[in-house]
């Protein structure tokens, strides 16, 4: 059998020949023209190797799905897109915990702040990295570009499984170079997860409670200093929500009745001023809600007023 390198052997030992009647410098021109014909033929012998899938961008084209774990790596981040890639989560629609029938079409959508100092146009794409599915397509491009400091709204349609349960997926954005990532400092995967029930009247409740707290002014020692905390509060349908504000002295507002007519979240507050001159250390608010039942207590919000 005959090798594909024969050829360029032959013609190197000619040359070597030819070298020996032509003196040094020639043998010297000669030894750069072989290591340039030997590298011609390695770099013709690499073309051969079959180029990396590239992912499309046409829904009907289906990715080799990546793993959790190394999809949330920001380490994996490279290239000329590696200082776009940050974002962080805003909100959604509707909360996760939704319960809904089996084969219900819903459309869940994400409002994610662009973090970069680049321009997110509709190459950029929304992947499904792991988890359920959910009926939806495996790539979406953006809908619409984003500025910096700009806040895009991601929406998808998606489908409930047929089979009682509950269903989660995570998803997150592709640069144009096919770097995965994600929101936060840790470049987190987005998700979306529901709950397929057959029953007639289904238990919506509360699925989650979050805080965020404020104060005014944000530093320093004013006559008065107001402490605000807003909670936001997601429930998976129709319901209503009683709650009462706790505080640590015990001065508690009275209980509020929130209307909810589908799944989705509100927000409510409680201020709490603190004159100067007030006992110093810390205070915390705490939301209780009595319904839907039971009761629930959602964690304390602790601060520290240290104005003497």
């Amino acid at each position: 059998m005959f090798s594909g390198k024969q050829p360029v052997i032959s013609i190197t030992l000619l040359l070597i020949f030819l070298a020996s009647a032509c003196g040094p410098n020639a043998e010297s021109a000669i030894a750069t023209s072989v290591a340039l014909t030997v590298q011609a033929q390695d770099a013709a012998t690499s073309t051969l190797v079959a180029p990396s899938a590239t992912l499309s961008p046409a829904l009907t084209i289906v990715p080799t799905l990546t793993s959790l774990a190394s999809a949330t790596s920001p380490s994996t981040l490279g290239g000329a897109y590696a200082h776009c890639a940050k974002a962080s989560f805003v909100s959604e629609d509707p909360p996760d915990g939704v319960i809904y029938a089996p084969e219900f079409t819903f459309i869940k959508k994400w409002f994610i702040r662009n973090d970069s100092t680049c321009v997110w146009d509709t190459t950029y794409k929304l992947i499904f990295v792991d988890g359920d599915l959910m009926g939806g397509a495996y790539v979406y491009n953006f809908p619409q570009s984003a500025l910096p400091d700009d806040v895009i709204e991601i929406p998808i349609q998606l489908v409930t499984d047929k089979e009682v349960g509950t269903y989660k997926g995570y998803w997150k954005m592709q640069t144009p170079d096919g770097q995965n990532f994600g929101v936060g400092q840790h470049s987190d995967a987005m998700w979306v997860e529901v709950e397929v029930s057959t029953d007639a009247k289904p238990g919506y409740g509360i699925t989650s409670v979050t805080y965020r707290l404020e104060r005014d002014p944000l530093s320093g020692c004013a006559t008065n200093v107001r402490y605000t905390v807003y909670a936001l509060i997601s429930v998976s349908g129709k319901t209503t929500v009683k709650y009462q504000w706790q505080h640590s002295d015990g001065g508690n507002p009275s209980a509020v009745r929130l209307e909810f007519t589908e799944a989705g979240s509100k927000e409510v507050s409680d201020t709490w001023p603190i004159h100067l001159g007030s006992t110093t250390g810390d205070r915390w608010f705490e939301l209780v809600t009595t319904l839907p039942e039971p009761t629930q207590h959602w964690g304390k919000v602790t601060f520290s007023y240290l104005c003497q």
